[in-house]
C-alpha cells in the first residue's frame, strides 16, 4: 500500500495575482536587497537608499515576474 507524502497545493489563476502583489511589496520594503540588485559595486551596501522610482525600474530588468506553471 502506497502512502503520499506530498500533495501539490491546489491553487487558481484568481490567486496568482495577489501572491505576485504580496512579494513584490515584500521586496520594496526590503533596503538591503534593493541595494544589492540596483548597485554594482562591492561597496553597495555602503551607498544611500534606492529611491522608490529606480526601485520600481529593477522589476522585469533585475527581477523577473514570470509565473512557473505545472501543467498535468
Amino acid at each position: 500500500m502506497k502512502i503520499e507524502s506530498y500533495k501539490f497545493p491546489k491553487a487558481s489563476f484568481l490567486a496568482r495575482e495577489k501572491d505576485l502583489e504580496l512579494i513584490v511589496d515584500l521586496i520594496l520594503k526590503n533596503e538591503r536587497l534593493k541595494k544589492l540588485l540596483y548597485y554594482t559595486s562591492p561597496d553597495c551596501l555602503d551607498r544611500p537608499n534606492v529611491p522608490q522610482d529606480k526601485a520600481l525600474e529593477l522589476f522585469n530588468k533585475n527581477i523577473k515576474l514570470v509565473p512557473k506553471l505545472l501543467i498535468d
